[in-house]
């Protein structure tokens, strides 16, 4: 199993990218709010060489209030080069990845 954390801009950036040779199951997903101000963030689901945009986006504008977390618990099968990528509206915002090697 491995853990990644990633703090997030308002720029999409991956914060998990699918390494394996035959993949990396995505387990669950943390998404912290470290600070007082309420936040939103975006999540995409990236296929390899692709960029994050309105075709893959899974999570769009979710809000997140100040020293909360939102745990996302669906499980994801990712191929080689896959990515997961986010963004949040300030900053903030870690999001925090546990995976396994398929």
């Amino acid at each position: 199993m491995a853990i990644t954390s990633t703090s997030l801009t308002t720029v999409a950036q991956p914060v998990f990218v699918s390494a394996g040779t035959q993949g990396d199951a995505v387990t669950t997903m943390y998404v912290c709010n470290n600070s007082d101000v309420n936040l939103t963030f975006d999540v995409h689901l990236v296929p390899s060489g692709g960029v994050a945009d309105d075709s893959n986006i899974i999570y769009s504008t979710f809000p997140l209030t100040g020293r909360d977390t939102y745990v996302i618990e669906d499980r994801l099968l990712l191929s080689p080069g896959d990515s997961i990528q986010a963004l949040s509206n300030g900053s903030g915002i870690v999001v925090t990845v546990s995976s396994l090697s398929v």
